[in-house]
């Protein structure tokens, strides 16, 4: 196992993994951030980039997210920028994570931003619009999904949120699977 040290938007946290961590990403076709997702919903816990995804979903439907223990609010108007976040989606992120912002929010939800990056909450899916909420691992449901007052959401004749699709590695990955099929020939 390799310690390795993550710098994550201001959060320092280890993660141990082993050298065949993205050997096993490339083999299943998915990129490392993917597969860490994977690691961490089966373990049962949110990780800091599932709430990333989780607010670029609900900043999509015009959810806010209060800061400074709900005096302040964030909306980027521009939550991609080709196949990554915007920038000004990434200062959001920065503010959200930044000890001096407070207690953060997401609009019509109750839970601190911060509570959501620990073990004892995971995102799913909600029952009623498909979108991600917070579940606390071991108690009661939320008593409502952020989209509760969302006039006429869910609506399935508008695209739905969605998070930025990386075009040019899955295509660099898809031309070096058929260069080595071509070279076995």
């Amino acid at each position: 196992m390799v310690g390795r040290w993550l710098q994550i938007q201001g959060l320092r946290i280890i993660v141990s993994i082993s050298s065949e961590f993205d050997r096993l990403a490339e083999i299943v076709s998915i990129d490392a951030a993917e597969l860490l997702s994977v690691v961490s919903e089966v373990l049962g816990m949110a990780s800091t980039l599932e709430v990333k995804q989780y607010l670029a979903h609900w900043f999509q439907l015009g959810k806010k997210v209060y800061t400074h223990n709900g005096d302040r609010s964030l909306l980027p108007s521009k939550i991609f920028n080709d196949m990554d976040y915007s920038k000004e989606f990434e200062r959001c992120w920065e503010i959200i994570l930044s000890d001096r912002s407070g207690d953060c929010y997401l609009e019509d939800t109750s839970q601190t931003i911060a509570e959501l990056i620990t073990p004892k909450w995971e995102l799913v899916d909600c029952a009623r619009c498909s979108m991600p909420i917070p579940l606390q691992v071991a108690g009661i449901p939320p008593e409502h999904c952020p989209c509760i007052n969302l006039p006429q959401w869910p609506n399935l004749d508008v695209p739905t949120p969605r998070l930025p699709v990386a075009v040019r590695s899955k295509l660099t990955n898809m031309q070096e699977r058929l260069d080595r099929l071509a070279g076995d020939n």
